[in-house]
C-alpha cells in the first residue's frame, strides 16, 4: 500500500530542492561582477564625488575580523564584504601634503586562500576597459599579464568636478585579482 503522505512529502521536497538550485543557479554572481561592481558603483563613485561606498553592502569590521586596516587612511570608513573575503577600506592619505582620495579594496588576510577575486583576466581585463574604465575616462597606462603578480595601471589626468588626477589600479594575475585601489587627488 502505498503512503500518500510520503509520496506528498517526497515529492515536494524534490520540488522545492529543484527551485533552489534554479534560484541559485540563475542568481549566481561570479567574482568577475563582484569586482566590476566594486570599482564601478563603489570606488570610482568615491573618487570622483565622495559619495559614501558600499553603502548597504557588507558589513562593518569587527574586532574579531583579523582586518588589516591602513593607518595612514582618515577620515573615511572600512568594510568587510562578501562573506569575510575582503576588506575595503576609504578615506584620504593623512600623510600626504595634497589629499588624495583613496578606496582599497584586499584579501582579508584572515581568510585560508586571500588569493582575491577569481577571474579570466584575458577577456575580463576587456570588459572592464569597455564597460568601467573608458565610460570613466581611463586609459590603461601599463600592465601585462603573466602567471606571477603584475600591476595594471589606469590613468585620466582630468577627471573633472571636485577631482584632479584619477587613477585605477590593481595587482593581478592570470586567474585573480588580488588588490585593487582607486585614487584621486581632490582639489579645494
Amino acid at each position: 500500500m502505498i503512503n500518500y503522505k510520503v509520496l506528498g512529502f517526497v515529492a515536494g521536497a524534490v520540488a522545492a530542492g529543484i527551485g533552489v538550485f534554479a534560484f541559485n543557479t540563475w542568481r549566481h554572481v561570479s567574482d568577475e561582477d563582484r569586482l566590476m561592481a566594486v570599482i564601478a558603483d563603489h570606488c570610482l563613485p568615491y573618487a570622483q564625488t565622495g559619495a559614501e561606498p558600499f553603502d548597504g553592502v557588507g558589513r562593518p569590521v569587527g574586532v574579531y575580523d583579523g582586518a588589516n586596516l591602513s593607518p595612514e587612511i582618515v577620515d573615511g570608513g572600512s568594510a568587510i564584504l562578501y562573506d569575510n573575503r575582503f576588506v575595503a577600506q576609504w578615506g584620504y592619505n593623512g600623510e600626504l601634503e595634497t589629499p588624495v582620495r583613496m578606496c582599497l579594496i584586499r584579501p582579508n588576510s584572515a581568510e585560508d586562500d586571500g588569493n582575491g577575486f577569481y577571474i579570466a583576466t584575458r577577456p575580463f581585463v576587456e570588459k572592464l576597459d569597455a564597460d568601467v574604465m573608458v565610460p570613466n575616462g581611463l586609459v590603461i597606462l601599463e600592465g601585462s599579464l603573466d602567471r606571477l603578480p603584475n600591476v595594471l595601471i589606469w590613468d585620466a589626468q582630468d577627471g573633472g568636478g571636485d577631482v584632479g588626477r584619477l587613477t585605477v589600479m590593481m595587482i593581478a594575475s592570470e586567474t585573480n585579482v588580488g588588490i585593487v585601489g582607486v585614487t584621486s587627488e581632490h582639489a579645494d
